[in-house]
């Protein structure tokens, strides 16, 4: 498998994944997951349980070529730096070899009504702290549209207290750009300890060779 076949395979998974977790965050919210924090935890907690699925039955593992491994470990409050999560991508292979953190920073959001000033003013904190760590940063928004990324230079760019004025960034493609090495912090001194949620994500050719290798998903 070559690296144009691997990253095709890694979008296709991205989607795939990105699409179940979704299904199950629309089941879910406001109802199961009444809050911020128990959204977040929730989320991912699906997301590491859709790939470990996705795993154990060999389904989409097989299909593109690819095996993917998650854990995910709960951590201590949301540390000084202002994040909620780190998501650590790694891939090994002799043409793909990437090992990453992207940074995020949860948040639930009407879209009926802007942020009041008090939480827009601690957003601006939360996302000045991280920014000072990396760039590779994003708000994770969640609403009754679904799931969306923002990254965090545009958020704070951003001077009204509506994150929907800015262009967002999809789940599945969010997780895509992960995978494919789009996004993501490289160097782990820039990176702070102890983040409430932590998931890694490990991606691997398959022993089989793939039956299916064009990106398909997402257009």
């Amino acid at each position: 498998m070559d690296a144009k076949e691997l990253q095709a395979g890694l979008h296709n998974l991205a989607f795939e994944v990105g699409e179940e977790s979704n299904r199950l965050f629309f089941e879910s919210f406001l109802e199961d997951w009444p809050d911020e924090e128990a959204t977040t935890g929730a989320l991912f907690g699906a997301l590491v349980s859709t790939i470990k699925t996705m795993s154990g039955e060999n389904r989409a593992s097989s299909k593109y070529g690819i095996k993917l491994r998650a854990q995910l470990t709960k951590k201590r409050d949301e540390a000084e730096h202002g994040a909620d999560v780190f998501v650590r991508f790694s891939c090994n292979e002799p043409h793909w070899q990437i090992q990453t953190t992207t940074v995020i920073q949860a948040k639930k959001l009407d879209l009926s009504r802007p942020m009041t000033s008090g939480d827009h003013t601690r957003l601006s904190d939360q996302l000045g702290k991280m920014l000072a760590r990396t760039t590779e940063s994003f708000v994770l928004v969640y609403s009754s549209q679904g799931i969306q990324a923002l990254p965090a230079v545009a958020a704070q760019a951003l001077k009204t207290k509506q994150l929907f004025d800015a262009d967002m960034i999809s789940w599945q493609w969010f997780l895509s750009g992960i995978f494919r090495g789009r996004m993501g912090e490289t160097n782990s001194d820039r990176l702070p300890a102890n983040p409430r949620i932590d998931v890694a994500i490990i991606a691997q050719a398959a022993e089989e060779e793939p039956k299916t290798r064009a990106m398909t998903a997402g257009g």
